[in-house]
């Protein structure tokens, strides 16, 4: 842990930043996230369109094709395919599955190069009435290849994050990778049924498990701990889906040895990254009367690198100078924060040792050294916002 002092000209006072983010929220390297895809239903992809934006994805449903274009539909959810066609070996009710990236079409430009070989307008103009979507109007799967579902011969992680409707209710036993509370950020949310919440993966695919602490005879797992991540688990339970999760709700959980994982048979194309955004924030731009004593919660577009926060991230607050001073009489009075990263989530949490002034003017500053996962800087942002009492 270590305390970085930022010096500031002036009369704004700097909150120096604690890096407490421990290494279990670590991400995917660049590599790997190029190498790998998500495993997920359409549901999911509809609910969390932030995290999954721009991810290589693999997903399974039926194809429709109408006046609106060629659709993946699954649970009554519908995505659009840009550059897919009914395959002549599919029927209208044969499921398939989709290999591609998927996008929020709204955060792009119309001229970006990923979308170019598509008529995205026309698409926007039957849906939406008007030339261009607004971020989260249009989601869209931009396809590698379509092919027919294979059956899965049993139950396991990847079957259940596929095709969960397949087991819905039934009691199922799979392997998979312990890897805490979502502590890499392969899922987009936690259905918080209990406390003892965790991921379970295999390959490309991971499903929650809940209702079960993970441990039992030789083993005691601590889902907050990555030292813990990497052992083997066998879950017994039943399956249950909700607002895009699925989750096994466990009975019995024991220790493994590793199953063969399958392959990836086709890599994903590499696509450009954007570069990510704050897209949300508590207190938002301008609030007056924002909580003093916070916390404050940046969310991002993508899936951002924990570390590159450190030295980043600066709260400051106007102090006013005495009555009847000069305003360069204000003193520099140096706080400490906390910042913690949620990867799942892709929120930043800002927690201040004491409460800032009442009716003060604060100002909170995201630098140029911010990148996410794969890279791509993050443009110097800024939120100001008013304390009140």
């Amino acid at each position: 842990m270590r305390v970085r002092h930022v010096a500031l000209a002036g009369c704004w006072t700097a909150i120096a930043v604690v890096m407490t983010m421990a290494p279990a929220l670590a991400q995917p390297t660049s590599s790997q996230l190029s190498a790998s895809r998500r495993v997920a239903i359409v549901d999911a992809l509809l609910a969390y369109p932030v995290f999954f934006n721009g991810q290589a994805v693999r997903v399974r449903g039926v194809i429709e094709t109408s006046r609106a274009g060629v659709e993946l539909v699954a649970r009554g959810g519908r995505i659009p395919l840009l550059g897919a066609t009914t395959a002549p070996t599919t029927g209208p009710d044969d499921v398939v599955e989709v290999t591609g990236t998927f996008l929020d079409v709204g955060r792009f430009a119309p001229n970006d190069p990923r979308l170019q070989r598509f008529d995205v307008a026309s698409l926007a103009r039957q849906r939406l009435n008007r030339d261009w979507p607004g971020a989260g109007e249009l989601l869209a799967l931009l396809v590698d290849a379509v092919e027919p579902a294979e059956a899965f011969p049993a139950p396991s992680v990847r079957a259940l994050a596929l095709s969960p409707d397949r087991y819905l209710s039934h009691s199922v036993t799979v392997v998979g990778r312990f890897r805490g509370r979502n502590l890499y950020g392969d899922l987009p949310k936690a259905p918080g049924v209990s406390r003892w919440d965790f991921v379970l993966q295999s390959a490309d695919a991971a499903v929650w498990v809940v209702g079960r602490q993970p441990k039992g005879d030789g083993f005691d797992l601590d889902p907050g701990a990555r030292v813990d991540t990497g052992r083997w688990l066998e879950v017994q339970g039943r399956v249950r889906v909700d607002e895009g999760l699925v989750w096994i709700e466990a009975s019995t959980i024991g220790i493994s040895d590793p199953p063969d994982e399958p392959s990836q048979a086709r890599p994903p194309t590499p696509v450009p990254q954007e570069p990510p955004e704050a897209i949300f924030s508590v207190p938002t731009e301008a609030e007056e009367e924002a909580d003093r004593a916070g916390p404050i919660r940046i969310q991002f577009s993508r899936d951002m690198d924990p570390d590159s926060f450190e030295g980043q991230v600066r709260v400051a607050y106007e102090q006013q100078a005495p009555s009847g001073a000069s305003r360069d009489k204000a003193k520099d009075v140096v706080m400490l924060a906390t910042l913690s990263y949620d990867a799942g989530q892709r929120v930043l949490e800002i927690a201040l040792s004491e409460p800032l002034p009442p009716f003060t003017p604060v100002q909170v500053t995201l630098g140029k050294g911010i990148v996410s996962t794969t890279g791509e800087a993050l443009a110097p942002w800024t939120l100001t916002f008013t304390t009140g009492q």
